[in-house]
Formats: C-alpha cells, sequence, structure tokens
C-alpha cells in the first residue's frame, strides 16, 4: 500500500496495514505517530479495533510481534487468537508470559486441539470451567475423544459440578454412541436404558 502518512490518516492506514499484514508499513505509521494501541481516544469503547488484536485475528504473527515490541496492550490476546485457532499466534503470546484467561473452554468448544495442549502445558487448570461450559462438555459435543482424553489426563474432573450430567444430555441429544460408550469408560452412570441403546 503506497499512501502519502498524515496526521490525519495515520492511525486509519496503521489498521489497514495490520489487516493487510505489511509489517514495513505499521513501523512506519507508528514511526509518524500513530500509537501502537491504536487512537485511544476512539477505541476506549472498542477495544476489540486495537491493532494487536486486530493482528490476533487476523493471523498475523510478525505484526504481533511488531506490535508487542513497540509496547502495545496484549490484554485481552490470548482469547482472539484461541477464538480465531491461531496456534502460532497463542503460542508466541503464551511464551511472552501473557496469562491466559478463562480460554481453554473456547479452546475445546472450537475444536482445538493443539491449542487446549498448549494451555494445558503452560498449567491452565484442566477444570477451569465446570459445567455447562465444561471444556469436557465441548470434547463430547464434538465427537472429539482425543481432546477428551487428553483433558482426563491432565486431570479434567468428570465429576465437577454438573459435568457429567451435562457430558450425557449433550451426548444423548446429538446421539453420540461413541461418546456416551466414552464416558462409560470412564467410570459415569450413562444409565441402562443408554447403554442398551449403545450395544
Amino acid at each position: 500500500m503506497n499512501v502519502a502518512f498524515d496526521g490525519a490518516n495515520v492511525e486509519y492506514y496503521l489498521k489497514r496495514c495490520v489487516e493487510e499484514g505489511q509489517l514495513d508499513t505499521v513501523a512506519h505509521a507508528i514511526q509518524l505517530g500513530a500509537h501502537p494501541e491504536g487512537n485511544v481516544m476512539f477505541m476506549s469503547s472498542r477495544r476489540s479495533k486495537m491493532p494487536i488484536k486486530i493482528a490476533c485475528r487476523w493471523g498475523r504473527i510478525d505484526v504481533v510481534e511488531c506490535l508487542l515490541g513497540l509496547g502495545a496492550d496484549p490484554k485481552g490476546t490470548v482469547a482472539i487468537a484461541v477464538g480465531c485457532g491461531h496456534t502460532r499466534i497463542v503460542e508466541r503470546l503464551l511464551l511472552a508470559g501473557i496469562a491466559p484467561v478463562d480460554v481453554l473452554s473456547k479452546a475445546a468448544a472450537r475444536g482445538h486441539l493443539d491449542i487446549v495442549r498448549l494451555l494445558l502445558d503452560v498449567g491452565v487448570d484442566a477444570n477451569e470451567t465446570i459445567g455447562p461450559g465444561s471444556p469436557l462438555a465441548s470434547a463430547i459435543s464434538r465427537e472429539h475423544k482425543a481432546m477428551f482424553r487428553l483433558l482426563i489426563e491432565r486431570e479434567a474432573d468428570v465429576y465437577a459440578t454438573g459435568v457429567a450430567e451435562e457430558c450425557m444430555r449433550r451426548a444423548r441429544k446429538e446421539g453420540l454412541e461413541s461418546m456416551l460408550l466414552l464416558l462409560k469408560e470412564h467410570g459415569v452412570d450413562i444409565g441402562e436404558d443408554a447403554y442398551d441403546a449403545v450395544q
């Protein structure tokens, strides 16, 4: 993008360059006065529009690196990268020491096994969310046996409040016989009717 930057449009072009992954232009826009976090006066009510969050959404790892180096606030970036399934960005943010907050369930709900593993590897509690939001329940919904087993290996508690019930409800609702058997294999009483139905 060849543009003449001035004070009036530098913030707009920073956003555009971030979306397009034009690293040199991103750095140039910041040199010309754009704030690494976007126009903070106008962004306060729209923090998801911050350049670093846009870069996370679009999977622009080089731009994320650049903006982190320039002091952009990384708050909320892990959640965006997790939601979009950008494993490399999640890994980079975790290596930078950025704390993942309430993101394991989101990764599980979207079926991102590699990201679930990364989060567990850095110490995220497999029981971060229980009941309907449980990562185990998401694994059941997606009929994702490998994810379910990984979570169990990492001490996810199928007997935590509401978890077994939610897992069974989802498996029955979706007719996921393989998941009912998996629950039974892990000691969940799926009931005789359900057991007979999956034999």
